[in-house]
């Protein structure tokens, strides 16, 4: 029997039984894995089939975005690995494949895949880092969990080896109250509940799959039946709302008490409520962790009965943050918060094949308990405990670096340091472990507690790795990328004039944007990514001690400065400072996810390089003390205090003369948005004879043109006023206006 017909065979067995899902993939020739796909579609019809990636030419739905078909399901979902391979993706595309459904996979001759030359590359490597004979470690990696895992199924040219994986033990429905399985009862039945209260808030959490959505729909729909309460719903876009709406109404449309209009469920933005402020009952906040934490801290200020329900792992990396920053919150702010944790899934049976693989592949298969550490702070005593440990024995912890194709070969210190990085950080995503994987300019460092066999040896501060998986576990854990450099040579004019922006090398085009440098663009940075510390090991100093180690390896390696991204927090900021790092660049509009202002701290290694980037850090000090009443007016009053206290005296015009004027030229020219550019024109307008010569003021036009951009940058005018005094349409219409008043202005220069 030929491979084909054996896996045509395969798939008609599994239509007669209830099978978990599970992952086929199909490796070989192209052209090859094309056909065989047509004749099983031929076979089975093209009903429910999704074909993500490039090259479709089959009679079914297809995309190349996988955000445009989440929440939706389907039999099959077919995956072009030859057009490349992402990780959020196949995260995301494996929970829209159905109950009993199977996930494709395309890809060439395995032992040979790591060779491809992945078109997709660019997602997940810094410009400059791909090489002529580039080896994928992250695909080596997936491939060994393919021929390790006896549930994937592999179809070549000459073979078919594939087992058909029953659930034996299948759950009961609970036909009374709609709930699909006790735990979501139980869901539910805690919603019930909460109404008779006078406040109180409830929190659920959940991988995708376990029946949230539909655990509010049925909820909202008994509360309206048997109670009367009104319910409001709201989340990031009324379309995360659609299940939930969906089982409202099958449920009321088979209940004949069904209440009137008046208490009828409705979907409601979020900004709307804030702003009206709308009177009901109960709150029903979907994917929350969708929502910037401050909307959410804003929400539990104004209403006295919420429902918060959101995804926690996953393609996106958000539900992390929601754990990470607004539980906390919640708990400390609401010590009555109910936190419920559903586990079982309700679109797939449990212990399901695809999930796991997936989750082990990314190394997602984390434990929910682990957010209790971010609940509960440390106590003393084992602050305390830890301490004499640490104190006691130098030598208790090592010092380790890692390439990416060196931790395939460690795996469970792979999964240990990608589990940290995860929960310290709300936005690591499965991209995130593809990237530190197969980018080359991307290092993983890491205190280990030292193993019994190890205890007694010296530090070894040398780049290697543990042998056989002995150390213990990781302590502190940073991730750091190469950036600038060689690689940014021939673009750094254009970044510096904003017409060009590559993948990676933050730092470095931030930098040359912002300061109008292009010397900056090819400084050899050494940026960490993230920098994490086990909840338990916390103020030990081995976060700094790990930062030590890292600056020591970059001053061998001829960097020029080590550098750190990060949503500034005033918890956060006094561990950067104290380590010598001085902020650089502050960012000016909220992140989405975390609601704080991003900021890039930077370390000279170099001496000549230390008056340079005290010029940046007083000149983003003096723009923070520009926009603390405008832009920055959010900026906690607390966190400001700790950016200005180190602030020098220096007269900024001064030190900066040429880089005012860079930055006004390129302004002008509409290549740098005003955002960036306010408190540089305020310099500019502010000192006429270092810049421009005021007698152009002795006419009209230069009069006009100067007291216009006396009120956008000087006096501050809201957007209305600018308008309503000029007879301007909109923000564009501003900014236009702005740069014929300045053009204006330099022609006197």
């Amino acid at each position: 029997m030929q491979p084909i017909e054996q896996v045509i065979r395969w798939i008609e067995k599994r239509k007669a039984l209830f099978c978990h899902r599970q992952l086929l993939v199909v490796s070989g020739d192209e052209q090859w894995a094309h056909d065989s796909i047509a004749k099983l579609l031929e076979h089975a019809g093209s009903n429910s089939v999704l074909w993500f990636g490039d090259h479709y030419s089959h009679n079914i739905e297809a995309t190349t975005n996988f955000k445009s078909v989440l929440g939706q399901e389907y039999h099959w979902v077919i995956v072009n690995g030859f057009s490349g391979l992402r990780g959020n993706a196949l995260m995301a595309l494996s929970g829209c494949v159905a109950k009993h459904g199977i996930m494709i996979l395309l890809c060439p001759d395995m032992p040979s895949w790591h060779r491809y030359d992945d078109p997709q590359i660019r997602h997940r490597v810094s410009y400059g880092s791909t090489q002529v004979d580039f080896l994928s470690s992250f695909i080596q990696w997936l491939v060994r969990h393919v021929e390790a895992d006896s549930t994937v199924s592999v179809l070549t040219e000459k073979t078919f080896t594939g087992e058909i994986v029953e659930y034996s033990k299948l759950c009961a429905n609970e036909p009374d109250n709609f709930c699909a399985t006790a735990e979501q009862a139980v869901v539910v039945n805690d919603i019930l509940k909460l109404n008779k209260r006078p406040s109180g808030h409830l929190v659920i959490t959940a991988d995708r799959g376990r029946g949230k959505s539909s655990a509010l729909g049925i909820a909202s729909a008994s509360l309206q039946i048997n109670a009367t309460t009104r319910v409001v719903v709201t989340a990031s876009h009324p379309s995360q709302t659609a299940r939930l709406f969906s089982i409202y109404e099958e449920i009321l449309s088979q209940n004949p008490l069904q209440s009137s209009d008046e208490h009828r469920m409705v979907f409601i933005p979020f900004d709307v409520l804030l702003e009206k402020q709308p009177k009901f009952d109960m709150l029903f906040i979907d994917e929350a962790a969708s929502i910037p934490n401050r909307i959410l801290e804003q929400l539990v200020e104004v209403y006295p009965r919420i429902i918060f329900c959101t995804t926690v792992n996953g393609y996106e990396g958000s539900g992390r943050g929601f754990s990470l920053r607004f539980k906390p919150y919640l708990y400390h702010r609401f010590p009555d918060t109910i936190f419920l944790t559903m586990r079982e899934p309700i679109r797939w049976y449990p212990n399901d094949c695809l999930e796991r693989f997936f989750n082990q592949v990314f190394a997602m298969d984390i434990n929910e308990n682990s957010d209790i550490n971010l609940l509960t702070s440390i106590t003393e005593e084992q602050n305390k405990k830890n301490n004499e440990t640490f104190s006691q024995n130098r030598d208790a912890t090592v010092y380790r670096c890692f390439k990416g194709n060196e931790l395939i070969n460690q795996p469970i210190i792979l999964k240990q340091i990608f589990a940290l990085l995860v929960d310290a950080h709300y936005q690591t995503t499965p991209d995130d472990f593809v990237r530190m994987l197969d980018d080359s300019s991307h290092r993983v460092h890491a205190v280990f507690e030292r193993s019994p066999i190890e205890c007694g040896h010296p530090l070894n501060t040398n780049s290697g790795h543990p042998q056989n998986d002995k150390s213990g576990h990781p302590l502190a854990v940073a991730l750091t990328v190469s950036e600038g450099g060689d690689a940014l040579n021939e673009l750094a004019e254009p970044i510096t004039m904003g017409k060009r922006r590559v993948p990676g090398h933050l730092t470095a085009q931030r930098l040359a944007f912002e300061y109008s440098d292009p010397k900056l663009a090819t400084l050899n940075y050494l940026r960490i990514v993230r920098i994490a510390v086990m909840p338990s090991a916390r103020r030990q100093s081995l976060g700094s001690n790990l930062l030590n180690q890292i600056e020591l390896q970059a001053l061998e390696k001829n960097f020029s400065a080590v550098s750190t991204s990060f949503g500034i927090t005033k918890e956060l900021l006094p561990f950067w400072q104290n380590n010598g790092y001085l902020l650089a660049k502050m960012g000016i509009k909220k992140d989405a996810s975390s609601g704080e202002f991003s900021a890039i701290m930077i370390k000279p290694l170099l001496q000549k390089l230390k008056q340079d980037i005290s010029i940046m850090n007083q000149t983003a000090l003096a723009n923070i003390r520009y926009q603390q009443d405008f832009r920055l007016k959010e900026l906690p009053a607390e966190l400001l205090n700790q950016l200005l206290l180190r602030e020098e005296e220096a007269t900024i015009p001064e030190l900066i003369e040429q880089r005012v004027t860079s930055v006004i030229d390129i302004y002008a020219q509409g290549n740098r948005p005003l955002s960036n550019s306010e408190w540089y024109l305020s310099v500019w307008l502010r000192f006429p004879n270092t810049y421009w010569d005021n007698k152009v003021l002795k006419t009209d036009v230069g009069q006009d043109a100067f007291s216009f951009l006396s009120k956008l940058v000087i006096k501050k005018w809201t957007l209305p006023q600018l308008k309503n005094e000029f007879r301007l349409t909109g923000k564009k219409d501003i900014e236009a206006h702005a740069r014929r008043c300045l053009n204006i202005l330099r022609q006197s220069v």
